[in-house]
């Protein structure tokens, strides 16, 4: 392996603690593991348990203890599939997908602090440079009327679609 490869991989993994720990800063009321099966479902809506495991990279058995425990927060419900009856489907209730919506913008307030720290032509090459890396399709991206120094932008990515799921 590159010392390439093994610096991403470092900074991979401190970027996503910190994306992460954002969300723990709002003090939410489930774990780590259970927001991130709350995200899952949140990206993988009506998913069976199955198919939440498979997103998670867990076992079954494990994601189905964390789904009880969520449902006892009142943050999802089971329903009957429509189409196969012995089939159950999962879904956030409304509770649940504000608390979603709570850590994903306490993470996005996390990932532009990151950003401030670059100037725009580098916060430009940064994403460039990560979708390609990630075999993304272009970015969509415009820029907002802005009265103070800096622009802000409104970008469209494939992360934001629930196309990747690499810090969520």
């Amino acid at each position: 392996m590159s010392e390439a490869a093994t610096r991403l991989s470092d900074y991979l993994d401190l970027l996503q603690r910190a994306l992460e720990g954002a969300a723990a800063d709002q003090h939410l009321p489930v774990s780590r593991a259970q927001l991130q099966m709350l995200l899952a479902l949140a990206r993988n809506p009506q998913a069976r348990l199955q198919r939440l495991a498979q997103e998670l990279e867990l076992s079954a058995p494990t994601v189905s203890v964390g789904i009880r425990r969520l449902e006892a927060l009142g943050l999802v419900e089971r329903q009957s599939d429509t189409t196969d009856q012995r089939a159950i489907r999962l879904q956030l209730t409304a509770t649940g997908e504000q608390l979603c919506e709570l850590a994903r913008d306490a993470s996005r307030a996390r990932a532009q602090i990151l950003l401030d720290r670059l100037k725009p032509p580098e916060q430009k090459q940064l994403l460039t440079l990560l979708e390609r890396a990630l075999g993304l399709p272009v970015t969509r991206t415009t820029t907002a009327p802005d009265h103070e120094a800096q622009a802000q932008k409104k970008t469209t990515t494939a992360a934001e679609s629930g196309q990747l799921s690499l810090f969520s």
